[in-house]
């Protein structure tokens, strides 16, 4: 999850590595990385991001589930998820109505 742009989000996804930026940005940028410390506090926007926090994300949006109730959100989420596939209408798992509903979103999970 990067607070500014990247390049080559298609092909990095491709690779297995999720990617969730602020924009696409044409330029490279490796030459004016520098990596000024790990497992401390970040903030992203407006979020502060603790080590260990659970980063949820597809492609539309990204959440950060602080560690402290990471368990119990994803119980919570799993009993959601459930509750809405049983929901659904036969036509309605058949036929999505694009490709980031629910049946055919990609989601991925980092822990911080």
């Amino acid at each position: 999850m990067l607070d500014g742009g990247c390049r080559d989000i298609a092909f990095i996804r491709d690779e297995g590595f999720p990617v969730f930026t602020r924009f696409v940005a044409p330029e490279d940028s490796t030459w004016r990385w520098e990596l000024e410390a790990t497992q401390v506090p970040v903030t992203i926007g407006r979020v502060q991001v603790e080590p260990g926090d659970w980063i949820v994300g597809d492609d539309d949006g990204v959440v950060v589930v602080p560690r402290s109730i990471a368990e119990d959100v994803l119980a919570e989420a799993e009993r959601k998820a459930v509750t809405e596939s049983r929901s659904a209408s036969p036509s309605a798992r058949a036929c999505p109505r694009s490709r980031h509903t629910s049946a055919t979103a990609r989601s991925e999970l980092l822990v911080a």
